[in-house]
């Protein structure tokens, strides 16, 4: 059995460090996630990196023998390529459950209440979310399976963490955001109903104006007058009537008659 040459040595070890890198990322998307489970591609790319690295001891140990010089270390290249991908599919999961939970968390409360209680969300912690977006798209566009950049991936859960930081202070400030809500809301029904209120008897009170005082055509001196008018106009007509009684076809005939009776009749004689 030969031994690992300097090269197939120092693999070894970058994809050791790198295999708890992405182990302690897995741990903490199973400890975070609502299902609290790995996800199903993730552990078929551990189980991959698994296959290849048994691959490359088996021809080192002259179990499964290889004449390519290349195949142990290309085996180990293969393995840390597998694992690369597992740390950046859980990024992935870890940076999209960190988002939606600060979003989830701050649905239901007004503008006014977050920016009271937490004065550096719209200062700072939304253009990051917004800036992390395309942080995101632009590290996942430059991984590279065959040819694996530590640095990008360390920039990844750098990123992460910041988000992973926000998220913890939400959680920590939820009961005052609760208590400041419940106190805005108490006081903007207080104010609604006292506005109610008031309207209320406003409408009362100029309903009960307008019964009791009536129209201004109904008025006490409008009133008076009306029957003095009627007193004159009624004397005038008898008057009228008085001078004109003797034209009356009833006077005439009875004026007719006296006289008849006061004449002579020259038969008689």
């Amino acid at each position: 059995m030969d031994r690992f040459d300097e090269i197939s040595l120092q693999r070894i070890k970058d994809l050791s460090e790198l295999y708890y890198l992405v182990k302690e990322l897995i741990l903490y998307w199973e400890e975070t996630n609502p299902e609290q489970k790995a996800d199903l591609q993730v552990i078929n790319e551990l189980r991959n990196a698994f296959d290849h690295l048994m691959r490359a001891f088996a021809a080192k140990f002259d179990v499964n023998k290889h004449e390519d010089s290349g195949y142990v270390a290309g085996q180990i290249d293969k393995a840390f390529g597998h694992v690369y991908r597992a740390g950046y599919d859980t990024l992935d999961w870890i940076g999209l459950n960190c988002k939606l939970y600060i979003s989830e968390e701050l649905t239901g409360f007004s503008n006014e209440t977050i920016n009271t209680v937490i004065p550096q969300y719209y200062r700072t912690i939304k253009p990051e979310l917004e800036e992390f977006n395309e942080t995101f798209a632009d590290l996942r566009q430059k991984k590279d399976i065959g040819n694996p950049n530590l640095e990008n991936m360390l920039a990844y859960i750098s990123a992460v963490k910041t988000i992973r930081e926000h998220q913890k202070n939400i959680i920590r400030l939820k009961p005052s955001l609760i208590e400041h809500e419940t106190k805005k809301r108490h006081a903007e029904k207080k104010t609604l109903t006292i506005g109610f209120v008031i309207g209320l008897v406003c409408v009362i009170v100029a309903f009960l104006l307008g019964f009791f005082l009536g129209p201004t055509s109904n008025s006490p001196q409008e009133a008076k007058s009306g029957p003095q008018v009627l007193q004159n106009y009624a004397p005038m007509t008898l008057q009228k009537e008085t001078k004109t009684g003797s034209n009356l076809p009833g006077d005439t005939l009875g004026h007719t008659e006296s006289k008849k009776q006061l004449t002579p009749n020259p038969t008689t004689k």
